[in-house]
């Protein structure tokens, strides 16, 4: 029972856990790309430029991981957050180029209505593409926090 979207296919397991709602989509940096914003590769090299990172010096802890070598650069860099919103901030985004982020939300919905998005990214384009559509968000919770295991998120 395998389809094929957009020229892929998508496994069998995944398009029964769509159809029965039980799914919970883990969303990176690619999804906002299409609305102007680096990918999470891009980010990184920007950052680096921004506070002053020898390439040399990243390309072993890259190696381990975005999300590592992101964080080992947080610990030395205590104002990287305020950094990464400098560099993103700046972009305006046209409402039209949410197409994506207002698709996941349609289908993130679960059996209780709840919408099941993770996401590592930055931006707040997820959030704009709720209000642009008129989808309530129930709770939103920012990395590296997860919702707590006692909520009615599942």
């Amino acid at each position: 029972m395998s389809i094929e979207f957009n020229g892929v296919e998508l496994p069998d397991d995944f398009v029964m856990a769509q159809e029965s709602r039980d799914i919970v989509y883990f969303v990176g940096a690619g999804v906002s790309c299409n609305a102007g914003l680096p990918d999470a590769k891009e980010l990184l090299r920007k950052i680096e430029r921004r506070i002053g990172v020898r390439r040399a010096d990243s390309r072993q802890l890259l190696k381990k991981g975005y999300e590592f070598y992101y964080e080992k650069l947080q610990r030395q860099y205590p104002n990287l957050k305020d950094e990464v919103r400098k560099i993103l901030m700046p972009r305006c985004v046209d409402p039209t180029k949410l197409q994506l982020h207002n698709a996941l939300l349609k289908l993130s919905y679960n059996n209780r209505g709840n919408i099941k998005i993770i996401t590592t990214n930055f931006d707040d384009f997820f959030q704009r593409a709720a209000k642009q559509t008129g989808v309530e968000l129930k709770s939103c919770y920012s990395a590296p926090l997860l919702p707590p295991c006692n909520t009615n998120w599942h």
